[in-house]
């Protein structure tokens, strides 16, 4: 894994995070949605900093689970462990189930998705 991989990705999930926030208008308040959104951007902060992450297949369930969560409220302290878990977790449903991006087995279960249809 190099740098620019690293960096890559981390604007493929720029880009994605981006069509999320579209994918939530007319279903949710523009605050809600601020939320979501703020928590995902430091998700994807978090992934680069932490860990270098330069594809979906590298994520593993500690990183965007618990230790995310934790470290999140721990840190920033604007939202529950309980929130953060759900914006991680609508991300992650959004990526598999309307982009059909593959994820580890490990993150499903993390966050209780249901794998996609074969």
């Amino acid at each position: 894994m190099n740098r620019i991989e690293s960096d890559q990705f981390r604007q493929q999930l720029e880009a994605l995070l981006r069509q999320f926030e579209r994918s939530l208008q007319g279903q949710l308040s523009p605050r809600t949605i601020r939320r979501h959104t703020r928590v995902i951007a430091v998700l994807i902060d978090y992934l680069g900093w932490n860990y270098e992450v330069c594809r979906f297949e590298g994520i593993r369930r500690g990183m965007v689970c618990s230790r995310f969560r934790r470290w999140y409220a721990t840190n920033l302290q604007d939202c529950t462990e309980t929130q953060v878990n759900t914006s991680v977790k609508k991300f992650f449903a959004f990526l598999v189930y309307e982009k059909g991006i593959a994820i580890g087995k490990d993150v499903f279960t993390g966050l209780k998705l249901k794998p996609p249809a074969s």
